[in-house]
């Protein structure tokens, strides 16, 4: 297989050589076409002793391609390159890892659930990157601590991915890349700036990665078409408590909220949009839509006391079993009897 040269976005890293700690190798790095994806997936999720917290990364041509797995289930996407970091919807993850496995290859490890949260915040935030003098990396530490630095640090070396934790500027936490026991942590730090026995620098990254707010799970493709509908619905049935007003009601919200709740674009009954491509944590979007819900309702109590939990139970009554898996309930201060 011919390496692949693209670089990792702001450094001189090959996406090829980026490699991550990892508490356990479930699948050494290998050909991907030698493995068949759906297979592994199906794995992870059934299997017993594939109920893990891990990460599968699949090293394309010109992306490196992350998959996360929270006790086997597989929960989100990210991807990075030499012109991004960002999160992807799981179907186009799977769907460019099997575009092109002749010349793709495949790592499967176990890694404690905290690291999976920083590598996922480090392509979500994304990370911001750090001007740091190679030659004096003990610069970086007075940085942190002058700063009351909270969130992580991301050093990469040569593809080496480690990261650092600090809370208000004191370490308190990190993942090392095959760090040996026995070899002391600024000494290995250290090391990660030092050049090699030719005398060549490390192809280096730094970057800061903001506090993590866990792993989230992305919104199911059948869950956006449910909550599309039930836009619909709760939309009808304020327009029908009243009329003539409850429409112009509905677009005076939606548009406040989606300057500040950019998710709702997803649920627009204007967006006609492939539901599977929508990577948006399901946590946030029931969040953003149950607000949005709240908000309308709230203004129609105002004018007709009353209609607000009627109008959200009738239209939720067929859906409310999935909606109350989801926490949507939980945002309305209405006690709802079925």
């Amino acid at each position: 297989m011919k390496i692949s040269g693209t670089r990792l976005l702001h450094s001189a890293i090959r996406l090829s050589d980026v490699a991550f700690p990892a508490s356990d190798t479930l699948l050494a790095r290998t050909r991907l076409i030698y493995l068949h994806l759906d297979n592994l997936l199906s794995f992870a999720k059934r299997d017993r002793d594939g109920k893990v917290d891990a990460f599968f990364l699949g090293y394309l041509p010109d992306e490196l391609i992350t998959l996360y797995f929270r006790q086997g289930e597989l929960v989100t996407a990210t991807g990075m390159g030499a012109a991004h970091r960002g999160v992807l919807p799981l179907a186009e993850a799977v769907r460019r890892l099997k575009a092109d496995p002749e010349r793709a290859e495949a790592a499967y490890c176990a890694a404690p659930l905290v690291q999976l949260e920083l590598m996922y915040q480090a392509c979500a935030a994304p990370a911001e990157p750090w001007v740091v003098d190679s030659r004096h990396p003990e610069r970086i530490f007075p940085r942190v601590a002058e700063e009351s630095y909270t969130g992580a640090l991301e050093i990469i070396s040569n593809g080496r991915v480690n990261y650092l934790q600090f809370d208000h500027g004191k370490f308190i936490s990190g993942f090392f890349y095959a760090r040996p026991e026995s070899t002391p942590l600024p000494a290995y730090i250290e090391g990660l700036f030092q050049p090699d026995a030719d005398g060549v620098m490390p192809a280096l990254s730094v970057s800061g990665v903001p506090p993590t707010a866990g792993l989230p799970v992305q919104v199911l493709p059948s869950q956006v078409r449910m909550y599309r509908e039930l836009w619909v619905r709760i939309s009808e049935a304020i327009e029908s408590e009243l009329p003539g007003d409850g429409l112009r009601r509905v677009d005076r919200v939606t548009t406040r909220f989606l300057a500040v709740r950019p998710s709702l674009e997803d649920l627009l009954p204007s967006n006609g949009g492939d539901p599977a491509m929508v990577a948006t944590p399901a946590a946030r979007i029931t969040a953003d839509l149950a607000a949005w819900t709240g908000a309308l309702l709230t203004e129609v109590e105002v004018v007709s006391p009353g209609a607000g939990p009627r109008i959200l139970q009738d239209a939720t009554r067929d859906q409310r079993h999935l909606l109350q898996a989801a926490g949507f309930y939980a945002h309305f201060p209405w006690s709802l009897t079925w």
